[in-house]
C-alpha cells in the first residue's frame, strides 16, 4: 500500500502515527481491530522520526495500536553488515566449505 499524503499539521510523533493509521484504516479496509492484530512489521529507511527507541513513530505505534508488530529499519543494510562481518571469521568460512562439499555430493 502506498500512500502520499501531505502532512498539514507538522510532522510530529501524534500527526504521523494518526496518519499511518488513518490510512491502514480508509485505504486498507482494515478496523482498529484489525491494525492490532494483523499489523506485523512497520519499515522505514533513514527518517529519524521514525527510529527512536522510547519516542519514534515506529515504537509509539507498537505500544498504542499494534502490540505484535515489529520495526525494520533497513534490513538490507544491517544484513550486509552482519555478512561483512562474519565472512571474515575462520569458522565461517569452514561451515561455507563443508556447504560446497555437502552441495556437490548430492549434484
Amino acid at each position: 500500500m502506498l500512500n502520499l499524503q501531505r502532512v498539514l499539521d507538522g510532522a510530529i510523533f501524534a500527526n504521523l502515527i494518526k496518519l499511518i493509521i488513518q490510512s491502514l484504516v480508509e485505504f486498507g479496509s482494515m478496523t482498529k481491530i484489525d491494525v492490532a492484530n494483523k499489523l506485523v512489521c512497520f519499515g522505514t529507511n533513514g527518517v529519524k522520526i521514525f527510529q527512536g527507541l522510547k519516542n519514534g513513530v515506529t515504537t509509539k505505534l507498537m505500544k498504542n495500536h499494534a502490540p505484535f508488530m515489529s520495526g525494520v529499519h533497513c534490513m538490507a543494510h544491517h544484513t550486509n553488515m552482519v555478512v561483512q562481518t562474519l565472512s571474515n571469521l575462520n569458522f565461517v568460512g569452514k561451515i561455507k566449505s563443508l556447504l560446497i562439499s555437502m552441495h556437490n555430493y548430492f549434484v
